[in-house]
């Protein structure tokens, strides 16, 4: 099918065809249901470095993920989150603490940003427009939060037109204060899959401060199910 034609046919199908492209560009996060993720987090200001922090993410489906931080004085914490639920887990404590999806790993990146790497599993999208991005045609989404437990009130995301690719996003709190804006970058090949390289979050209100999420690599890897199951987290070894 002619691309015009199916763009043509993506916007007169209203909101299946906004599913439709949240879905392609969902998989540019995430390779497959049973994968391990290598990430690095940087923070810099007015350019500089400031902060690092080394993370393996291990996801199980769409609603099952596990953050273990590798680096810095939180070396062995876990994060945990199963549908709507997280958890953070300190190898000094005795049982998993509840947290919230907006509780900030490092700079603007969140718990929610490295865990629920899926956007149709929280988000409800709708199409706005068609706009040029960067000399590239895009669809403009609006993802309104399915519940409570979502990160973001709202996101405003444009989607490459051509290759269903994340390009950009507007994220906004429940107040409904926008809090900060991402840039998709650095695709590259894995397989037969093109997987974004880098995530570069700047905030609303602190314009010299910068976050980059870099993925390392993407393994395809089959997970235990009793890893995701916040009792078993003081035994999980990984």
């Amino acid at each position: 099918m002619p691309y015009s034609i199916l763009c043509l046919l993506l916007l007169a199908a209203g909101s299946d065809s906004a599913n439709f492209i949240l879905k392609q560009s969902d998989a540019s996060r995430f390779p497959s249901d049973n994968s391990k993720i290598e990430i690095m987090l940087e923070t810099y200001t007015d350019g500089k470095l400031d902060s690092k922090e080394r993370l393996d993410v291990y996801n199980k489906g769409a609603n099952k993920s596990l953050i273990k931080f590798l680096e810095s004085k939180r070396k062995g914490h876990l994060v945990l989150s199963v549908d709507e639920n997280l958890w953070v887990y300190f190898p000094s404590a005795r049982r998993p603490i509840r947290i919230t999806p907006i509780q900030r790993i490092l700079g603007q990146a969140s718990t929610g940003d490295i865990a629920r790497l899926r956007y149709d599993t929280d988000y409800n999208p709708t199409i706005l427009r068609e706009e040029i991005l960067n000399d590239r045609a895009c669809f403009v989404l609006e993802l309104t939060a399915k519940s409570k437990y979502s990160a973001y009130r709202k996101i405003i995301y444009w989607v490459s037109k051509s290759d269903f690719l994340p390009r950009k996003g507007d994220y906004f709190l429940i107040s409904g204060k926008h809090f900060k804006t991402a840039y998709f970058e650095d695709y590259q090949q894995f397989g037969r899959k093109k997987l974004v390289g880098g995530i570069r979050y700047r905030s609303s209100h602190k314009p010299r401060e910068e976050t980059l999420i870099r993925f390392l690599s993407y393994t395809e890897k089959s997970i235990p199910e009793k890893i995701f199951h916040k009792n078993y987290l003081n035994r999980v070894r990984l």
